[in-house]
């Protein structure tokens, strides 16, 4: 063999590993834009990079893929089909059962400055988190379960949006209440959004209703992690609710059991709540809306309970119970101070 063609062979040989190796980069899990960028550019510096470029590929769809960290860089490195031949000789690269058979798919990569496009095969990346969004209606629940086995128990007129990926399940509670039931997987953390409030699990049972101007938790089985902005994360265990206002100041007390999750049932139930977050569950059941006339009355605490089915008859009580008078209007009931709000029950 001639000088000449051992110079050809060897500048062959190396721009074949040159390629393997960003071929490899490029088809890592996290792999950037560069990764790719930089393959495209590759291809398009001359005829020769891309034929070296074209035999790493089609090598590539024989054997399953080939390892870069495995074949050296430098004039020692073995030929593209030698290195084939040894890696199909090996169990495992041709086992059906072998997850890099099962890889399937075509990504195109385009480069921005060459206009060339090449074809790769993917090797299982990251999956991203597709969102699906589920809503009920005025009065309605609904029960959702999600990929992983989690159950999501939707109060009425509330909305959220859901997605599930390999390394996070996340839901973000857009309006109203909800009841989640996890699936606990350490490695997959699962996280409720609501407004500025994030809510982690830690296995357990627990319920979140976000208002206009606050968001509250209730846990009724094991353990959350709770967090606003500017602020050390709270835990919070069975038993114990948590309401952070509009300035992520929060207040955590005990709660009864079922006083978080009674709503399922069509009961409402309350201990020193304020009257305005009443007004807001009970605005998602009635047929005929509630207001509020006066902020005065807002943070009257209320204690009790409001059945869903009988919401006229809890309005014609109100006044027995607060210094407030009710106007029925028509575009619904207005609740106003009577004469000045004054300290509630």
């Amino acid at each position: 063999m001639s000088h000449a063609n051992e110079d050809e062979e060897g500048m062959a040989i190396s721009l074949e590993a040159e390629a393997l190796s960003l071929l490899g980069h490029a088809h890592a899990d996290d792999a950037p834009l560069d990764a790719m960028l930089a393959l495209v550019a590759f291809e398009a510096r001359s005829d020769d990079h891309r034929a070296a470029l074209a035999r790493v590929i089609h090598a590539w769809h024989v054997v399953g893929a080939i390892d870069p960290a495995a074949i050296p860089l430098g004039d020692d490195v073995p030929s593209l089909p030698d290195v084939a031949l040894a890696r199909r000789a090996r169990a495992g690269w041709l086992r059906r059962s072998d997850p890099i058979r099962r890889r399937v798919g075509v990504v195109a990569a385009a480069a921005v400055a060459a206009g060339v496009a090449i074809v790769l095969i993917p090797t299982a990346p990251h999956r991203a988190p597709v969102a699906q969004v589920y809503a009920t209606a005025l009065g309605q629940t609904r029960s959702v379960r999600l990929e992983d086995g989690s159950r999501i128990l939707l109060g009425a007129d509330s909305r959220i949006s859901a997605s599930v990926a390999d390394d996070r399940r996340t839901v973000r509670l857009v309006s109203g209440q909800a009841l989640f039931t996890v699936a606990h997987n350490a490695s997959r953390p699962f996280v409720v959004e609501a407004g500025t409030t994030e809510v982690r699990d830690i296995g357990t049972v627990f319920a979140v209703t976000r208002h206009a101007d606050a968001t509250t938790i209730g846990v009724t089985e094991g353990v959350v992690e709770a967090t606003v902005p500017g602020a050390a994360a709270m835990r919070l265990g069975a038993g114990q609710q948590v309401r952070f206002d509009r300035a992520g100041h929060g207040t955590v007390g005990p709660i009864e059991p079922g006083m978080a999750t009674g709503w399922q049932t069509g009961l409402l139930r309350y201990n020193r709540a304020p009257l305005s977050d009443v007004v807001a569950d009970i605005n998602r059941y009635a047929a005929t809306p509630l207001r509020l006339a006066d902020p005065a009355i807002a943070h009257l605490p209320y204690s009790g309970t409001v059945r869903t089915d009988a919401i006229g008859e809890w309005v014609s009580a109100l006044p027995y119970a607060f210094p407030v008078k009710v106007r029925y209007r028509r575009d619904g009931v207005e609740i106003a101070p009577r004469v000045a709000a004054a300290a509630g029950r």
